[in-house]
């Protein structure tokens, strides 16, 4: 079992630590056990060398009020959340078995369309109710959507990870040359302080259906201006 070394054994006093479920770049996710409900959930707070910055304790709280007003079969849910006792917050989830579309693609690479359809129809539909909640996800991407059932024969999609969620309209969350996102997947709109809305979403739902179809994204440069620079001005690869 591993812990993050500063957390109580219990969070919230409700949520039992179970094991760790992975960690990004801002945040940690880790297994836990619901004793008051008995269920097995997932608990998402942030990285140790986050917790002492109040910007983003107030993003992560932020997080989960967007995420709170979407309620879709292809989102996954929101369960709770809250402040523990050491001052940190944390989002409580349900847990998902299964991997992560990145994970699907880099074993499988291109995927049949009579396969890869059905899966982004899933993804649609829970863009679709994200942006009826007038948000935008923010930060499409293979490794934020999750494929849930039979190794390889996944038959429920989960769109995660609402870190970079905002209100339609509102200003892209780039700070100065900081661009918030995943370069090969956003729309150009969303590399500057401009405001964005559910187009953006849409242009990387179709580089999702793109690289799932060929195993590849379809603009990716050497470096960050590369990348830019092929989005602009290249034509679409076949």
């Amino acid at each position: 079992m591993h812990r993050s070394p500063d957390l109580d054994g219990i969070v919230g006093d409700r949520y039992l630590i179970l094991d760790s479920l992975g960690q990004g770049a801002m945040s940690d996710v880790h297994l836990a056990k619901d004793q008051r409900d008995r269920l097995i959930v997932a608990i998402k707070w942030l990285v140790h060398s986050r917790r002492q910055d109040a910007v983003f304790r107030e993003k992560l709280l932020q997080e989960a009020e967007l995420l709170s007003h979407v309620k879709h079969a292809n989102v996954v849910q929101l369960l709770d959340y809250g402040t523990a006792h050491n001052g940190q917050p944390y989002i409580v989830l349900e847990a998902l078995t299964g991997e992560t579309l990145h994970e699907y693609i880099a074993r499988n690479g291109a995927t049949p369309s009579e396969d890869a359809l059905p899966l982004m129809l899933q993804l649609g539909r829970a863009l679709q109710a994200v942006h009826d909640a007038g948000l935008i996800h923010g930060d499409v991407k293979p490794q934020n959507i999750f494929l849930c059932g039979e190794m390889d024969k996944p038959d429920t999609v989960k769109l995660i990870d609402f870190g970079f969620a905002q209100s339609c309209g509102e200003n892209s969350q780039a700070d100065g040359d900081t661009v918030a996102g995943t370069l090969e997947y956003m729309a150009p709109e969303q590399w500057h302080d401009s405001a964005v809305d559910a187009r953006a979403d849409i242009y990387s739902l179709g580089v999702v259906l793109y690289e799932l179809l060929t195993g590849r994204p379809p603009f990716k440069g050497r470096n960050t201006t590369g990348t830019m620079i092929a989005v602009l001005t290249e034509p679409l690869p076949p």
